[in-house]
């Protein structure tokens, strides 16, 4: 199961505990040299109903959380640092799908009677592992690790949607009170547009904050070696920014009654993808700024300085053709 939490842990009786795991959670335990090891969706959450239910002694539980490494040897077959390792013999990284090769022969001294030679087994190439098929599995690969750490952390979903809601509920309902109607639509159907702006606009320009960060702390290394183009990696994490601003935009569309705009579905439809596509140019614009920042603190004030002018532009606060003419 991808992305899945590893429960290992080690007791005074494997046999039993595995047993009475599959029993109680239908959970079937892999053997591993320190014991045993489960897949679940919440490791945190599960341990302390595993430890409630085991009826043996528990010596140590780890819970590992799952890496890039294993959500790459999922989709590929292969390992990251082996598949970017060079070649001793060579001295540069094999290519995408193809055999390791070795040395003819190696000679460690001439033994008694003659000189020894090891040839290097053919291993056969793995299928499908084609240049655009590992140019598309690492965008997957990336895209899907972004979008775990968006759906897992459900605070920062809900402070996002914070601010466009107060705006919306707080100061629509109270400005429509006071500035007249025109055409059948009050100030919250005005601003319900804007909303929907501000909900794309934040997290996809944000979505350069997990690049700088990844650079800081080492695990853009991890990337890179990959054996693909490094603009795959920038377009995985583009659509994951994308596909993350698109779906908090979606989160206030069941709002459109309230401003009174209709919910009519051709109408929503193209909502949407106008929504996936000003989601994809400002992430586009956010990755282009995180591959010239250095440290996340810089970032976040650069985009301090970017979002008051774009709120601005974006219609949210009054019309665009009441703007000062350049």
């Amino acid at each position: 199961m991808i992305g899945a939490d590893r429960v290992e842990l080690r007791t005074g009786d494997d046999d039993s505990a595995a047993g009475q795991l599959r029993a109680a959670f239908g959970l079937d335990a892999d053997r591993t040299p320190a014991g045993l090891s489960v897949r679940v969706g919440d490791g945190a959450a599960f341990v302390p109903r595993m430890c409630a239910r085991l009826d043996v002694a528990i010596e140590s539980v780890t819970v590992v959380r799952p890496s890039l490494d294993d959500v790459f040897f999922h989709y590929t077959g292969r390992d990251i640092r082996e598949e970017s390792a060079p070649d001793p013999g060579l001295g540069e990284p094999a290519a995408p799908g193809s055999a390791p090769t070795a040395p003819a022969c190696t000679a460690e001294g001439p033994p008694p009677g003659g000189h020894a030679v090891t040839t290097a087994p053919a291993v056969p190439a793995l299928p499908g592992t084609g240049r655009l098929a590992d140019e598309l599995r690492a965008v997957q690969v990336v895209w899907h690790r972004d979008m775990l750490h968006y759906v897992r952390d459900r605070v920062k979903i809900g402070v996002t949607l914070l601010q466009p809601l107060m705006l919306l509920l707080v100061l629509g309902v109270g400005l429509s009170s006071l500035l007249p109607s025109s055409n059948g639509a009050d100030y919250r159907t005005f601003l319900f547009p804007g909303m929907l702006i501000m909900m794309v606009q934040s997290p996809a320009i944000s979505a350069g904050v997990s690049l700088v960060t990844d650079r800081q702390f080492g695990f853009l290394r991890e990337m890179v070696v990959a054996p693909v183009r490094r603009e795959t990696l920038l377009i995985g994490k583009c659509l994951a920014g994308a596909t993350m601003a698109t779906c908090q935009g979606v989160l206030l569309l069941p709002l459109a009654g309230v401003a009174g705009v209709p919910y009519d579905p051709v109408m929503m439809a193209a909502l949407l993808g106008e929504m996936a596509v000003i989601a994809l140019m400002l992430t586009a614009l956010g990755t282009m700024l995180a591959v010239l920042i250095r440290r996340v603190e810089t970032f976040h004030a650069l985009l301090g300085v970017l979002a008051t002018p774009l709120l601005f532009l974006s219609g949210a606060m009054f019309p665009r053709p009441g703007c000062p003419a350049g």
